[in-house]
């Protein structure tokens, strides 16, 4: 009633609308600024009809958070669930939380469908953000089988640190063959500038694929541990299997991959969005470049100011 008044007459004064409506000023004001059903969220509280922005410096309508939501969620490998979706919009600059986020996905039917991360995952990240403290001192390496449209057959094979969650290096090839995998792991060395030899501190995990322990073997002059799994246990090389299951998930399950060359070029985009902008959870919601580059920072800050 209240607000209806206001609008109807927008020039009467505060006295005049409250003689008017036989009210005093003080019932008016409670009545006026007293948030409507439809307004409240369940725990009875108001919602909130805006997101201030520190960067603009403002305070942004819902809408257009909407439509940032959407424009995040839009982008072509991109499968984030509201907590990924909160951490993107903290770095455009908005002040807003998890639960805020959820609402308004939710109201949009924007929200992650829910699928089963299996344990092992977690308890590898887990343990492996308890033992690795660097790049370049544990790498994790195995390889994925997939089919296109036409019947063609391929692999990914691929090296991550884990660390940084970066794929160090990888190749998508007809063959899985020692030399292949031989090739990825120079590769991977050469990315991270790891030409003279021999490498110290640098383990890699592995199943008991024979053509990894054959190409091992290579590596091994070269000072690189080589630490394999126990069979049937792949929590323990958790960190490649989650990346796997990402390419999985945001790659193989949603295009249509025709052939094997169409797989190559669209696994070559993917591995440049998840090392460069792809937020990872398990590195406080940074990329595996940021990761990266704040070690290296943080390193070179020590070694000067020692």
């Amino acid at each position: 009633m209240i607000q209806a008044f206001r609008e109807t007459y927008p020039d009467m004064s505060i006295s005049s609308a409250c003689k008017t409506l036989l009210l005093s000023r003080s019932t008016y004001y409670s009545i006026l600024h007293t948030p409507s059903p439809s307004t409240l969220n369940p725990r009875g509280r108001p919602k909130t009809q805006t997101t201030y922005n520190f960067l603009r410096e403002e305070e942004i309508p819902d809408k257009e958070v909407i439509s940032e939501i959407e424009e995040i969620l839009s982008q072509k490998f991109v499968l984030y669930g509201y907590k990924k979706v909160t951490a993107q919009l903290r770095r455009r600059g908005y002040l807003i939380n998890h639960k805020k986020v959820y609402r308004l996905m939710d109201e949009k039917g924007l929200l992650l469908k829910k699928f089963l991360k299996k344990d092992f995952f977690k308890k590898s990240q887990r343990e492996s953000s308890e033992e690795v403290k660097a790049p370049d001192q544990k790498w994790s390496l195995d390889i994925k089988h997939f089919k296109t449209l036409d019947g063609s057959k391929g692999y990914v094979i691929a090296v991550k640190d884990c660390y940084t969650k970066e794929i160090v290096s990888h190749t998508v090839s007809r063959r899985h063959t020692a030399k292949e995998i031989e090739e990825v792991l120079y590769s991977a060395l050469a990315n991270r500038n790891l030409k003279e030899l021999p490498v110290e501190e640098l383990y890699v995990v592995s199943d008991n694929a024979k053509e990894i322990k054959s190409a091992m073997e290579e590596l091994r002059k070269i000072g690189i541990k080589h630490v394999r799994i126990t069979p049937y246990s792949p929590w323990e090389n958790g960190e490649i299997e989650s990346f796997f299951s990402c390419l999985e998930r945001e790659v193989f399950w949603r295009f249509e991959i025709g052939s094997f060359e169409e797989a190559e070029e669209l696994i070559e985009e993917y591995v440049g969005f998840y090392n460069n902008d792809r937020i990872h959870g398990g590195i406080g919601y940074k990329t595996p470049k940021e990761r990266y580059l704040e070690f290296v920072t943080r390193e070179s800050l020590v070694n000067v100011s020692g």
